[in-house]
């Protein structure tokens, strides 16, 4: 007969004690050592998660709000879905590109119709909004296609397709040069109340759209031709009549002055314009583009503060960094994409706004409630697939745009086409006049 070992009271209590202790205890990651915290997720398990969340939200059957906000959507998650270094394996949908191009092809077709047509006696008022903020959409639309074609992706129906795409915003340019929002230039809301009384007009143009359609225009040369060189020169001139000593760029023309170094803002917007104009052909040793390296070289962490849209700043950031290399390049990996790491939904797996909530920075989250376009029509909680797409495709393209990977910068019309004799670049461009009616000229 086997012996009984006596336990003392004592240690009985002891035992109870801790394992009480044990089970009110909050629990640790199910892999954990004791003591560590789980392994942070990489970035390359990151952009999996973000791609197939891209996916699903991109094959949605919820509306969104707008046709322009779905195609400029659907353009930028193309470019990720081409930048994809898995391809298309383990993805949900195979065809997803297949699907993306149809829909962005059809809106192309269709403005291509719309914008052609002339307002008629009778018109239903609320027919003028069907086809406005076309810039922003043909833009992203136009960036997509130039790199289809520089991966000889379908190459004939995306040259034919950029084609159309740079006719359309031509015809979007403005009296001064530059873009506003759609071939109308402002939005449908030409006055803007004032908090003390009183209205302000709204700017026919703003650097912010011009920065779409001039990457746009600028890639489309290769394909479009001398065609384009009149626009291409006035955008040039319009680009140096706004920009500051500093090298960085106001809202529009209007608000240039001197420069401020803090604003916040202007790291995104100033981005967006130095890839604009050496899509355009302005070489990167011009004066002014080298003031505009300088800058953005300093303020590598502003460029997800951007005004209109925050994360426009991080995608455009995510290209001029590429073509500035260095320094630059440097902080934005060091800076900007672990941040994009860190706020991806541990629940959906799509990448927020990163931004920091600067002064003047619209930011675009789809989980904090501050997205402002939402806000501005009312909520529309119907809208988050697409909300939430929108953000992650551009947040996502930064994490993908890696050179080697982006094809559309490797010979870049800027670099292998002659400029035309005689166009302005922005460090010799001359003041242009006002358009008709809108004040002293622009110096």
């Amino acid at each position: 007969m086997r012996r009984l070992t006596v336990v003392p009271l004592r240690t009985l209590l002891l035992v109870a004690l801790a394992l009480l202790l044990a089970t009110a205890a909050p629990s640790r990651a199910a892999d954990a050592p004791k003591g560590k915290k789980a392994a942070a997720a990489t970035r390359a398990e990151v952009i999996v998660r973000a791609m197939r969340r891209l996916d699903e939200d991109c094959a949605t059957g919820a509306r969104d709000m707008n046709e322009q906000h779905r195609v400029f959507t659907l353009s930028i998650a193309s470019l990720c879905f081409l930048l994809d270094p898995t391809g298309t394996k383990g993805t949900v949908h195979a065809d997803r590109l297949d699907r993306a191009l149809a829909a962005i092809g059809r809106y192309v077709d269709g403005a291509e119709a719309g914008l052609a047509r002339k307002a008629k006696a009778g018109d239903d008022p609320m027919a003028s909004f069907e086809w406005s903020q076309t810039t922003w959409s043909l833009g992203a639309a136009g960036v997509l296609y130039a790199e289809m074609i520089a991966r000889k992706e379908r190459r004939t129906e995306a040259a034919r397709r950029l084609r159309t795409v740079a006719d359309l915003l031509a015809r979007h340019q403005q009296g001064d040069g530059g873009f506003g929002h759609d071939q109308q230039g402002r939005p449908r809301i030409p006055e803007i109340p004032l908090p003390g009384g009183g209205t302000m007009k709204y700017p026919a143009t703003l650097l912010s759209a011009s920065n779409w359609a001039c990457t746009a225009l600028g890639l489309a040369r290769a394909v479009a031709g001398k065609a384009l060189d009149p626009v291409v020169v006035k955008a040039k001139a319009y680009y140096a009549a706004s920009a500051t000593s500093l090298g960085t760029y106001p809202y529009d023309p209007s608000q240039k002055g001197g420069g401020f170094d803090g604003d916040v803002t202007q790291a995104a917007r100033t981005a967006g314009s130095y890839v604009a104009l050496r899509a355009l052909g302005v070489p990167a040793r011009d004066k002014s583009l080298q003031r505009t390296a300088s800058f953005l070289e300093r303020k590598v962490a502003d460029l997800p503060e951007g005004h209109g849209s925050a994360p426009h700043g991080v995608f455009f950031g995510a290209l001029a960094t590429l073509q500035l290399g260095g320094k630059a390049r440097a902080e934005f990996e060091k800076t900007v994409l672990p941040r994009i790491v860190e706020a991806q939904d541990p629940e959906t797996g799509a990448l927020d706004c990163i931004c920091l909530h600067a002064g003047g920075t619209s930011c675009e989250s789809f989980r904090n409630g501050e997205n402002m376009a939402m806000k501005m029509a009312g909520g529309g909680a119907d809208w988050t697939p697409w909300v939430r797409a929108y953000v992650t495709a551009l947040n996502l393209f930064a994490l993908l745009a890696e050179k080697g990977r982006l094809r559309l910068l490797d010979g870049l019309p800027a670099d292998a086409a002659p400029t035309t004799a005689g166009e302005t670049t922005p460090s010799e461009a001359p003041p242009l006049p006002p358009p008709e009616g809108e004040g002293p000229a622009v110096k």
